[in-house]
């Protein structure tokens, strides 16, 4: 018995999930969202589901081992599409060292998504967020902490990775692999904590940078016509500033600045590359704020951001290129402890720097959403899990926002959506974000 329970003593175990339905109130169709803004509100995205599981071998100041896998199901749902299958993914598989030589002294290797601070309400990781196969180094030093990561991704798609079919000396075919760009990255991140101000408001700094780093290659469209794909670059830079108290109100500023290959996500394949076909001359600057304000009988959660971006095609008026904002706020009443009434706005626009290419006009999408949320809780609070909350929401979208669907989209003629809803959402003991 002794045995089992030291065992089951360093098993660790976590979800993150949101499951529900949606029917627009005028076709019956599910809600579909009504983004025209690379990251929306959270509240129309799909099912999804983490199961985080872990182990830890644990010393008292001394050389300690945690063991942490993470596996993610998207939305398909056999209840809904009848299809027995499901979409998983490996979100997270890493071991880690911690007390490695020195106190504070940590080591991973393994696959991991590298996640900081985030705007709730968009979903969105607005400085910090890598998925990569690699390693990394953690050094705690009082209110000091430095993280040092080094890792690769190759996307199989036509830009890092081909086969091709060659005759097998043994007869028949065999695969060959042809094409194989690792995309290199390197961040490093500081962060340090402050003395309390006014006896409550804990102060949070952090400087952060990446490096991406991309060989050159060779794609075969046809054997005698190679193509040749020459090495990249890119680097970002950015920081956080941030106020806690111990009550859960808190809010952070983030300010980030990209170039090359990290202005663009390191799972999409770059595009509008330069005449050299490279990603030299993309641009991304991003500035966002997150808050939150707890009081005993009632909260309010925002979330903003404002994102310039120009991808590297060196064109003076690309619809590709332009600014975009988000803006939300979710005020909750607590009406009891559990039974809470929330509410949510948000605000959003794009402005590109170019024309519409299907009829050369130059449109300023814009989209309005109003939601209201009854809401049966765990507890008070903003981010108190699990939920269960009914979704009313109207979307009011302006005549460009409608032209920016395709003429057969049934959502061109339509200025005003109303949908409803019912919704879950939970995340505990996340094990394998720990940090």
């Amino acid at each position: 018995v002794h045995r089992v329970l030291d065992l089951l003593e360093g098993f660790h175990f976590g979800s993150y999930g949101r499951v529900g339905w949606s029917a627009d109130l005028r076709e019956g169709s599910r809600a579909r969202p009504l983004n025209v803004t690379t990251h929306g509100p959270r509240l129309e995205e799909a099912p999804y589901f983490e199961l985080d599981l872990g182990y830890a071998l644990e010393r008292q100041d001394a050389l300690s081992f945690r063991v942490a896998f993470t596996l993610a199901f998207d939305e398909a749902l056999f209840h809904y599409d009848g299809d027995f299958a499901a979409k998983l993914a490996v979100r997270n598989l890493f071991a880690e060292a911690d007390h490695l030589l020195l106190p504070g002294l940590s080591l991973w290797v393994g696959a991991r998504m590298l996640r900081g601070d985030d705007i709730y309400l968009l979903d969105y990781w607005p400085l910090d967020e890598l998925n990569t196969l690699g390693g990394g180094l953690g050094l705690e030093v009082g209110a000091t902490r430095l993280d040092l990561h080094f890792g690769v991704n190759r996307l199989e798609e036509d830009y890092q990775w081909q086969t091709i079919e060659v005759p097998d000396p043994r007869g028949g075919e065999q695969p060959v692999v042809v094409l194989d760009r690792q995309r290199t990255i390197g961040s490093v991140a500081l962060t340090r904590r402050f003395a309390p101000l006014w006896g409550r408001l804990t102060p949070k700094a952090m400087l952060y940078g990446e490096v991406h780093l991309l060989p050159e290659g060779t794609f075969r469209r046809e054997p005698l016509q190679p193509e040749h794909l020459p090495d990249d670059s890119g680097w970002a830079i950015g920081a956080q500033l941030g106020l806690q108290d111990d009550g859960g109100s808190f809010v952070n500023l983030w300010l980030r600045a990209a170039a090359g290959l990290a202005a663009y996500d390191e799972l999409q394949v770059p595009f509008g590359l330069g005449p050299d076909k490279r990603a030299s001359g993309a641009r991304e600057i991003v500035v966002a704020l997150a808050g939150n304000l707890e009081q005993r009988w009632w909260g309010l959660l925002l979330g903003a951001y404002l994102r310039s971006f120009r991808d590297a095609d060196e064109v003076a008026s690309d619809p590709d290129d332009g600014w975009e904002y988000v803006t939300a706020a979710r005020p909750m009443l607590y009406l009891t402890r559990h039974f809470h009434q929330g509410f949510e706005l948000s605000l959003q626009a794009r402005r590109p720097d170019g024309l519409d290419p299907r009829d050369g006009v130059h449109r300023v999408p814009l989209v309005f959403k109003a939601s209201l949320l009854p809401t049966l809780s765990w507890d008070r609070g903003s981010y108190s899990r699990p939920q269960l909350r009914l979704i009313y929401t109207v979307s009011y979208l302006d005549e460009d926002a409608r032209l920016g669907f395709a003429e057969e989209d049934p959502r061109r003629g339509v200025a005003v959506h109303h949908f409803i809803g019912a919704q879950a959402e939970w995340w505990y003991h996340s094990f394998s974000l720990q940090r």
